[in-house]
């Protein structure tokens, strides 16, 4: 009788995975490494994952949804947009210090090199585009934010909110809270 898979142990595979995986290169992590790591036999971990480049697709998507989800709740907070703005980026670079080895993966970029995989990606950028995008059109609705392009704000504010301060010296608290000022006053109507 075959073991039912549970996604506790899907999410126990993708974390040792993603440890993994921001420590090499893909092409240097080895399947028996995901298995070790994880401490479960190699037909678990082919059972979940038909393959390497599976298990890290699994593993990006499960960092972008897990950042999306913590930024979602940011949009919905009963605050000015000036101040969800400065919290999604705060939160936004919180999650390079609470998720180290997720921000390593996702720093890297677009993991995907199959057309499904890329829709799949594409998909879950776009909802961080459509977070900024309330938050911008709440501001200019408002008359606290001047308008501007929101796909290239969404651009701007997503790859900031990957770039590593630490090797300038600077703490990633004051990386958040600089960026966000130059947001903000880039944004405000004068």
């Amino acid at each position: 009788m075959a073991r039912k898979k549970t996604e506790q142990m899907r999410h126990h595979i993708v974390d040792a995975a993603a440890r993994l995986f921001s420590q090499k290169h893909f092409h240097d992590v080895l399947m028996d490494e995901v298995a070790q790591a994880a401490k479960v036999s190699k037909g678990t971990l082919y059972r979940y994952f038909s393959d390497k480049h599976a298990l890290y697709l699994a593993v990006h998507f499960h960092a972008a949804d897990l950042w999306l989800e913590e930024l979602g709740v940011i949009a919905e907070m009963d605050a000015s947009p000036s101040e969800k703005l400065r919290s999604l980026v705060v939160k936004g670079r919180r999650f390079a210090t609470e998720h180290k080895s997720l921000h390593a993966l996702m720093s890297r970029g677009n993991p995907c090199r199959y057309k499904e995989g890329e829709e799949r990606w594409r998909k879950r950028m776009g909802a961080f585009n459509e977070i900024m995008n309330r938050i911008v059109d709440e501001g200019v609705s408002g008359g606290e934010f001047r308008d501007v392009h929101r796909d290239i704000l969404a651009s701007l504010v997503r790859h900031s909110l990957f770039a590593d301060g630490r090797r300038y010296g600077v703490r990633q608290e004051d990386v958040a809270a600089g960026f966000a000022d130059l947001l903000l006053d880039g944004l405000r109507k004068s």
